[in-house]
């Protein structure tokens, strides 16, 4: 419904009722300041002043989060309740990510007005037509939009990543720690020949081994290892990211959260409204299907 809400800005439609009434309904799912309180009611805000309160706030309350889990981390007693507000910082990311990224890439797409008898034009933001899209009053809504671009689509998935590659050794399967096990080096580095296929060869076996795929002899159903996934994945700090998934895949997440923003506010870049921004749509859900089956990451 995040993605859905956003589909008429980002790609310049509109939908027919009553599913366009369906869709306005939803909107306070991505839990946008702005639109979830009546702000505007009470004093006026520019579009830089909405991104910045949109994307700081949830930022806030997550780093809040971070630090309660962090000081109780340190403290034995509190260990346990350590690992409800790490799960409640990685939830707040996870919530917030489609609805920020959208507001943020919305700062590139700009409308064409004609403001002459000569033909003369001139680009306005869509989301804001007091700003004009030649000003320098733009380019500092764009200063703001990118650098928390940085922040949520480019470092959400990668703080995701990092934290599940940090913790890898605990919840890779068996069989591909053990097909890992065979290619093991010392040493390995970027800067030699062989440091570099190695490294390619532990990528390959993380990602298209029949061990992670599940497929030939990997494809045996054992009570026991489900069983003993179930207990890792519910118990762990990462259990939010983890959860859904099988454990030949546990990194799955970061593909989702890619391909939802993908389909959200990224799709402004291609053009809105486009005939390349609506072959890049379908080509990032067919490319999600195929992903989806090579995997069958689900539990």
């Amino acid at each position: 419904f995040q993605l859905v809400s956003g589909f008429a800005f980002n790609l310049d439609m509109s939908f027919p009722e009553p599913f366009a009434g369906v869709v306005d309904a939803l909107k306070f799912l991505n839990v946008d300041i702005f639109t979830v309180l009546p702000l505007t009611c009470s004093f006026e805000a520019s579009y830089r002043g909405s991104l910045v309160a949109s994307t700081l706030t949830p930022l806030l309350f997550a780093l809040t989060f971070l630090g309660f889990h962090t000081y109780q981390h340190f403290h034995t007693k509190f260990v346990d309740r350590s690992r409800f507000f790490f799960q409640g910082f990685l939830l707040i990311l996870y919530v917030v990510l489609p609805s920020t990224s959208s507001k943020c890439f919305a700062v590139f797409r700009c409308s064409e007005y004609e403001v002459s008898a000569d033909g003369d034009v001139a680009y306005y933001m869509a989301v804001d037509h007091s700003i004009d899209c030649s000003s320098t009053r733009y380019k500092a809504v764009f200063t703001v939009a990118v650098v928390f671009i940085l922040v949520y689509p480019v470092g959400v998935p990668l703080l995701f990543g990092v934290l599940l590659w940090r913790d890898r050794h605990e919840l890779m399967s068996p069989e591909v720690l053990a097909l890992l096990a065979e290619h093991k080096s010392e040493g390995m580095t970027l800067r030699t020949s062989e440091g570099r296929r190695e490294i390619r060869n532990k990528l390959s076996i993380i990602l298209f081994s029949a061990a992670t795929r599940g497929k030939g002899r990997y494809s045996l159903e054992d009570p026991e290892a489900d069983s003993n996934w179930a207990k890792v994945s519910a118990n762990h700090k990462l259990s939010f990211l983890i959860g859904p998934y099988e454990r030949r895949v546990y990194w799955y997440e970061v593909i989702e959260v890619l391909r939802r923003l993908s389909l959200s506010g990224t799709l402004v870049i291609f053009g809105a409204g486009t005939i390349f921004q609506v072959f890049a749509a379908c080509a990032i859900c067919l490319i999600s299907i195929k992903v989806s089956t090579f995997y069958s990451a689900f539990e």
